[in-house]
């Protein structure tokens, strides 16, 4: 079977810096923090032991994984803007073993 024709052609970079900037300083604001805050803290408390976050924008969901449930969380974001973004919100927050692209 010749592999050669089933390759993907390469990845885009994918960066959209403006979006990426206001879409974090909109998810900051003290009244979308009060719709979101607790939607967050019910959903994400329930995971646990390794956990995949998907889309992880640009990591508001980090603070509110359990430590003491989820032994290790992995999370995607094909937005490389957004990436810079979730590497800030690990502080405090569970044991991130890579971003993925």
């Amino acid at each position: 079977m010749d592999l050669s024709r089933t390759k993907s052609p390469p990845m885009e970079k994918i960066s959209h810096p403006r979006f990426t900037a206001y879409y974090n300083r909109m998810m900051q604001r003290p009244v979308v923090r009060r719709q979101f805050d607790p939607l967050r803290s019910e959903i994400v408390g329930q995971a646990h032991g390794v956990v995949l976050e998907v889309g992880a924008g640009g990591g508001q969901n980090f603070p509110f994984y359990d430590p003491k449930s989820v032994m290790r969380m992995e999370a995607v974001e094909p937005d490389e803007a957004m990436l810079v973004y979730a590497e800030r919100n690990l502080v405090n927050s569970v044991n991130v073993r890579r971003f993925l692209r």
